[in-house]
């Protein structure tokens, strides 16, 4: 069965490319082959550089075939399905256009004729007065544990209206605009662009195409994508920091393996192909999901460790990152072993990598650096959250956090313990259960926590999270307190129905095997629920009411913190440790912003 060019017709999608070198008849003819190594019979369409007359030097390629497979939602059986794929390859004198379904491997095959266009080209694509930027998907810059990783924004036009407070450490992933009436849709880091029409006739898809090539070309400027990390080369970063953690992305691929458009597949000692059943597949994106460490072996050569253990070789190029050598080698997407999983991921790139500098990134196939890290502005911000006008110090100093026996005390020490009504007046605790006194106050520490403690006044909801150790700057001291913080972060906005399941499970009781009441209201104890809901209610029904968190670390000096952040500044080098500790705090302060939350620290001078 033959098919011409002219019974196509094409969605307006397409993924475009800087051109390296041309493409020969020859090249074609062998991409093709490679392309199509499952194909049954012949090709249904196959042209290879046919002149395309309405521009000068643009050529165009199509190939389809037919492929049988069997159905996602069946295994180990004789049934297939009859498929099609296609790809059509356009090329002129800068650039190379690509269309294709069912069909993997593209970027490979042409590898060292193609590269990718930059970052900005994408994002700031047809930035002009009038475009609305309809919806944006983003990544976090960081792949800690404590923070949002990815968050998506939609409305009629976002510029203007969306909060901005942390889009410095973000980056677009997906963006939607409308412009003059038409809907674009932007992948930067699979170079794609697509807008929402009807499908066209080859002849009508190349003259769009090469139309997007020029809107591309256009050196417009959007200030609200500018207000997103700055994409920046791979080599700016690896002439000065190195990398220490990577996160994998594969919520799309579980996505898909949850719907059954696909499944994963292992290759057995008999090198049979066998499909991964659930508990498999838990265990297997249980561990991809985690955080893994990365050990330098030599020149641009790294390993990925996950609990000390060696887990895939990758190497730094000039523009990219390859992997190899992974532990999950024997993966494959297809039961053919056409696509190994290390091979999506090669391809895919959907991953993030971190630095010993955390004002940088690497996301997908592109770098980027967080430009309002290190500013006047970011510091003064940093400082004008820490708060020294408390007394959890008034009464001496702080000796432990809980004055908890620990696991080598003895029986009459934590018997001595366990008779207390109180909080040792020397513990941070008692200090902090005397300054948020005059409200209600509820120790929710233990378990399963939203914070050590809830203060709730007559227009306030606060959640106060409390940390000890020795005095300190560092970053080390206060991620533990961020991160719980972060953690529990949307919990401020708890229901009334939330607070009472907590009142009924936890709260009614005493802390652990102590006499210590958890629920304590202007200094006395209580034990109705009444006295949280009408507390609660109270703030609820104000307009002026507000949300507070705040970090309980009175070993953290604001004077030592400002003399060390003022003195960042003015290095070109700054200790790595130190903007570890810039990046954390502007973390908490942006995201209790995102929540309407007002972030404080309570600290020494």
């Amino acid at each position: 069965m033959s098919i011409e060019i002219n019974n196509l017709e094409i969605l307006k999608s397409v993924q475009i490319y800087k051109k390296i070198e041309n493409l020969s008849i020859n090249k074609i003819k062998n991409t093709f082959i490679n392309l199509s190594s499952k194909k049954k019979g012949n090709y249904v369409i196959n042209k290879i550089k046919e002149e395309y007359l309405l521009c000068e030097n643009t050529y165009f390629s199509v190939m389809s075939f037919k492929f049988e497979e069997e159905p996602s939602f069946l295994v180990n059986t004789e049934v297939s399905e009859l498929k099609y794929a296609y790809i059509i390859i356009i090329e002129n004198d800068n650039c190379i256009f690509i269309s294709k379904k069912n069909i993997s491997g593209i970027e490979k095959e042409l590898e060292g004729y193609i590269d990718y266009f930059d970052y900005e080209k994408f994002t700031h694509f047809r930035a002009e007065q009038d475009t609305k930027y309809e919806k944006i998907s983003m990544g976090n810059m960081t792949i800690s544990e404590a923070v949002i990783r990815s968050r998506s924004y939609e409305a009629d036009n976002l510029n203007g209206i969306m909060p901005l407070s942390s889009s410095s450490r973000s980056v677009p992933r997906n963006i939607r605009i409308n412009q003059s009436g038409d809907t674009f849709s932007i992948t930067p880091n699979t170079s794609r662009i697509g807008q929402r029409a009807n499908k066209v006739k080859i002849v009508d898809y190349i003259s769009w195409c090469i139309n997007i090539l020029s809107d591309i070309e256009n050196n417009s400027e959007s200030e609200f994508i500018n207000g997103f990390a700055k994409p920046i080369t791979l080599q700016d970063i690896m002439n000065n920091t190195y990398p220490i953690g990577i996160l994998f992305h594969f919520h799309n691929l579980e996505n898909d393996i949850e719907n059954g458009i696909m499944s994963l597949y292992y290759l057995d000692e008999n090198s049979s192909f066998i499909q991964l059943d659930d508990n498999e597949l838990k265990r297997l994106f249980r561990t991809l999901k985690k955080i893994f460490d990365i050990k330098h072996c030599n020149a641009n050569n790294y390993q990925l460790h996950l609990k000390l253990k060696d887990f895939a070789d990758f190497k730094i190029n000039t523009k990219s990152i390859s992997f190899k050598n992974s532990a999950i080698d024997n993966i494959y997407l297809d039961a053919d072993g056409d696509k190994s999983l290390l091979n999506f991921i090669n391809e895919e790139k959907n991953y993030t990598i971190v630095f010993n500098k955390p004002k940088y990134s690497y996301i997908g196939k592109y770098a980027f650096s967080d430009e309002q890290l290190l500013t006047q502005m970011n510091i003064n911000k940093i400082l004008s959250i820490c708060k020294t006008n408390h007394n959890l110090l008034s009464s001496g100093p702080i000796e432990s956090e809980k004055s908890k026996p620990g696991r080598n005390s003895t029986v009459t020490e934590r018997n001595n313990f366990n008779a207390l009504s109180r909080f040792p007046n020397q513990s941070l605790f008692y200090r902090v259960e005397e300054f948020f006194k005059e409200s209600v106050l509820i120790c929710d520490d233990m378990g399963n926590e939203w914070a050590d403690h809830i203060s709730i006044t007559d227009n306030c909801i606060s959640f106060i999270h409390s940390k000890f150790t020795k005095d300190t700057y560092g970053a080390s001291a206060m991620h533990e307190v961020v991160s719980q913080a972060l953690k529990n972060i949307g919990r401020v906005h708890a229901s009334i129905d939330e607070y009472e399941k907590k009142f009924h499970s936890k709260w009614i009781n005493n802390y652990e095997s102590t006499n210590i009441s958890r629920l304590r209201k202007n200094g006395n104890t209580f034990n109705i629920f009444s006295e949280i809901k009408d507390s609660l209610e109270n703030v609820y029904s104000k307009t002026n009411s507000k949300k507070c968190i705040y970090l309980a670390t009175p070993f953290f000096s604001k004077n030592t913190l400002q003399s060390k952040l003022e003195s960042m500044l003015d290095n070109d080098n700054p200790n790595a440790h130190q903007v570890q500790l810039v990046w954390l705090l502007s973390s908490f302060i942006t995201s209790c912003q995102d929540y309407g939350i007002e972030p404080y620290i309570l600290c020494k001078d």
